[in-house]
């Protein structure tokens, strides 16, 4: 935290809270879907980890939540225990995120944070690339819901979003520089993403999106996560031990991974045990509030930090 908190800096992250929030719910949702688990646990696994990492994280950059290789992790895991277990997938991934924070705060406890030193960066490398092929080839679907014999909303819709935000990316703050002061043109080309979300919501739903094939998320219930502290099946923590194990490896690793490199470009120390004790304590709040097993994302920390967060 910034000794002195000036008012440029409130502007800053305000900036980054809203474009960042504009990322990570629809995020939040794919990551939710992609696990196998209802649209409003990915919404669930992004409120309470944010604020306790917070507390207890070294980063004043990472922003932690669902992501894509864990998702795929949490639905492999999941399901196998689902077949041969009487557990629901909702239940399953619960007792996954606090089994994957308590052992990440063991072993912040026992200052094994000095791990990360000892994997191989081109393995870790090496599943993220196939992990990575895999959610593409599994959310074609969800993207286009493709029919090669009609045209196709969906797809068209989501081309139509990439094509600005790569256009935004690369022309963005030299186009809006021509029509207003180089400070603003900045911010503006900064906050399109949260701009293209909420017009391409406002279009769905006014001008009703679904009823020319365009695929929408669906109903999602209301309200806040709350905390409970459910019973659970000693056979089912017994199974989901050693899959949690390793969710909580690679969601350390590809988390510190994230937050050195992006510390590095801030001049910040990132303290390895410190951010297993912050990771460890975010997974078992998202697991007391409903939620599954979280990490600090890449996309979503990049995204944070050009857009000028200066604290957490």
């Amino acid at each position: 935290m910034n000794q002195y908190y000036s008012k440029q800096l409130f502007v800053n992250d305000i900036i980054a809270a809203f474009i960042v929030t504009a990322l990570l719910i629809p995020q939040s949702i794919a990551y939710a879907m992609l696990a196998g688990l209802p649209p409003q646990v990915g919404l669930f696994s992004s409120i309470l980890p944010i604020v306790v990492y917070s507390l207890f994280g070294s980063s004043t950059t990472l922003s932690v939540g669902p992501v894509a290789i864990i998702s795929l992790m949490t639905a492999s895991a999941i399901g196998s225990v689902s077949e041969n277990v009487d557990v629901g997938y909702a239940e399953a991934s619960i007792v996954l995120a606090l089994l994957s924070g308590l052992f990440l705060v063991l072993f912040g406890l026992f200052r094994l944070g000095l791990i990360i030193n000892f994997i191989s960066k081109p393995v870790v490398s090496g599943f993220i690339t196939a992990s990575s092929l895999i959610i593409v080839a599994k959310q074609i679907d969800h993207f286009s819901a493709f029919d090669i014999s009609s045209f196709n909303s969906t797809l068209a819709l989501g081309v139509t979003c990439l094509t600005i935000l790569l256009l935004n990316k690369q022309f963005g703050t030299q186009i809006f520089s021509r029509l207003m002061p180089a400070g603003i043109a900045n911010l503006i080309s900064k906050a399109v993403p949260f701009f293209l979300v909420v017009l391409a919501s406002c279009m769905s739903f006014f001008f009703d999106l679904e009823a020319i094939g365009v695929a929408v998320v669906g109903y999602i219930p209301q309200g806040l996560p709350s905390i409970s502290f459910a019973e659970v099946d000693v056979s089912i923590v017994e199974k989901l031990a050693l899959p949690a194990l390793m969710i909580s490896l690679i969601g350390y690793v590809e988390s510190v991974s994230v937050a050195q490199t992006l510390g590095a470009k801030k001049r910040e120390t990132i303290i390895p045990n410190r951010e297993l004790i912050g990771l460890g304590a975010s997974n078992i709040a998202s697991g007391l509030s409903g939620g599954m097993p979280v990490t600090g994302g890449f996309s979503r920390s990049a995204v944070n930090f050009e857009a000028g967060a200066a604290t957490k």
